[in-house]
């Protein structure tokens, strides 16, 4: 809604919607691995670092 309400092209918002579902798609592949290696609090604390990145 915020991109259609400041007047971006629909051709750029689905591809802001494709990379977000891409990387969903990716991080539930890539979900199951990180859990049997990574005890959860390293789970967490690499989850939080990244989303400040």
């Amino acid at each position: 809604m915020t991109l259609q309400r400041d007047g971006v092209p629909p051709a750029i918002i689905g591809g802001v919607e494709t990379v977000v579902a891409v990387g969903g798609l990716l991080g539930a592949l890539a979900a199951p691995a990180l859990q049997r290696r990574l005890p959860l609090p390293a789970l967490i604390r690499g989850i939080c670092w990244t989303a400040r990145c």
